[in-house]
Parts: C-alpha cells; structure tokens; sequence
C-alpha cells in the first residue's frame, strides 16, 4: 500500500459525481473506473481513523480503492478499528509508525499506522514453555473474537459481478458501439456477427476469472 486515506463520504459532491454521470450517460463514470479512480478529492472527506467509514487505498499500481473500515474487538476488549485488504486483517494502531515517499516533502514519517494481524509465534522459547498447559478461557475467547475462524477458504467473487466488470471495459463497449454504427449503416449481418463474438469473449473472460 502506497497512500491510506480515512474518509467519510460527501453527500453534496457524491450527489454531483452522480448527476453529472446521468447527464452524460454514465461516461464520468466510465472515465473514473477505467482510470481506477474515485475523485477522492470531491466525493469523500478526510477525517480522522476513529470517525472514518472508509479508508481509500492507493496500491503499488496507483490504483485507488474504496474500503469499508469494521470496528474489531482486541484480545483486552479494547476497540479496534480494522480493514480488510487483500484476504488479510489490517488493525490502527496508535503507537506504530509508517514511512512513506512525498512528492513535495520527500521522505516522511507518520505516527500512527495500520498493522497486519500476527499470531503469537514471535515469543521466546521461555515464554512458549511457560504456556504448556495451554492458553487460558479469556485468551482463547479473545483470540477467537480477534482472528476469527482458522480457514483458508477464500470467498469467490459473484459471476454477474465479474461479468458487469468485463462487460463495462472499455474494448466491449466499443464493440457494442461498432454494432450499433455497423446497424445503421446498412450493415446487419456484420453487427450481429460483432456482437455475438463480444458476447462469447465475454463468457470466456468470466470463466476465466472463475477457474483461477
């Protein structure tokens, strides 16, 4: 993760990112997905960690995306805020410290950092000896609540989500385009033919995705 940006959302400028989308048949929004984008700058408000919704991850690629933080309960019923990012659990912990690279500041340091999720493995031999008799109730209730179920079960992503993923690109809207143009002039058959091909790319690419 390149950039982290706890926000909430603006009601006044998602209202607007949204007209503005209907009046021109949805090509901002288009324009913002292909670019992998949000227009954090207008759509969301910085805040702090404890009061953010959601935090806008900016990955090695550039790409922003939008995530819903979820309050967690730690091993001393304390109260956690967490991400999810990448089938891993991410916790804010105040006292951790980030570094990060600034256009304009160069090389800056942050307190304050969301940490991964770790076990226990990170003790001494003394203090893994010392726990032979094996973790008590209240450590094996808070571990439970904070790592949750031991599996590796990955959840796969729905097909119609796949396939309105693939279906809005930019190359298939074209093709959808080209039929149209194709239609009008005349040309019937070659449409048909266009559009049946991008239809079968397009299962393709969903089976694709779903076998991986």
């Amino acid at each position: 993760m390149k950039e982290i940006t706890p926000v909430i959302v603006n009601i006044f400028g998602e209202v607007i990112f949204w007209i503005m989308s209907i009046l021109t048949l949805g090509l901002v929004a288009l324009i913002f997905r292909w670019c992998f984008k949000v227009w954090k700058s207008f759509r969301y408000t910085r805040v702090s960690v404890e009061q953010a919704k959601y935090l806008i991850i900016m990955d090695e690629g550039d790409e922003e995306k939008v995530l819903p933080t979820k309050k967690v309960v730690g091993m001393n019923n304390e109260e956690l805020v967490g991400v999810e990012y990448r089938y891993t659990l991410y916790i804010y912990d105040r006292s951790a410290t980030a570094e990060f690279n600034d256009a304009k500041k160069g090389k800056v340091t942050e307190k304050g950092a969301f940490v991964m999720v770790h076990n226990e493995f990170n003790m001494t031999n003394n203090q893994v000896r010392a726990m032979k008799s094996g973790m008590s109730d209240d450590k094996i209730i808070g571990s439970q609540r904070l790592y949750g179920v031991n599996s590796t079960r990955i959840k796969l992503t729905p097909l119609w989500s796949i396939f309105i993923d693939e279906g809005l690109s930019a190359f298939n809207l074209y093709q959808i385009f080209a039929a149209i143009i194709w239609y009008f002039r005349d040309y019937f058959p070659y449409a048909v033919f266009i559009l049946v091909m991008a239809f079968v790319s397009l299962l393709v690419t969903c089976w694709v995705h779903r076998t991986e």
